[in-house]
């Protein structure tokens, strides 16, 4: 229902205006400025994720110097490079494991190496 007011304005005489027309005005520009700020919000997501796709970019050796990059190629090279880093890190924790054995090894031999001269002498 359309309600109808009378206002005088400075002037004197009488202007009519719609409640509902000022209703509406004012829905639509909280309608417009929630889209501008989704409209912001979105764009500041974007700008955001190109920046940390840059970064994981600069990451990885095999595209670090080139200018441009699919996305998809920055993300199968940084799961590649994630998977070579894991198999290297297991690769030296097998090694020192194996260092740390070696070095038992040798002191046991020198121990008995010692034990052997102390009983001849």
């Amino acid at each position: 229902m359309r309600m109808s007011h009378s206002k005088r304005g400075s002037d004197g005489n009488s202007s009519r205006y719609d409640s509902s027309t000022a209703q509406a005005l004012a829905e639509e520009l909280d309608t417009v400025e929630k889209r501008n700020l989704h409209n912001n919000l979105e764009r500041q997501r974007r700008i955001g994720l190109k920046n940390l796709f840059e970064e994981l970019k600069r990451q990885i050796p095999q595209l670090r110097d080139k200018d441009r990059a699919p996305k998809v190629n920055i993300l199968r090279e940084a799961a590649a490079l994630c998977n070579r880093l894991n198999q290297e890190a297991e690769q030296v924790n097998e090694l020192r494991q194996r260092q740390m054995k070696l070095y038992e090894r040798v002191r046991y031999l020198r121990a008995s190496i010692h034990n052997q001269r102390v009983g001849v002498e």
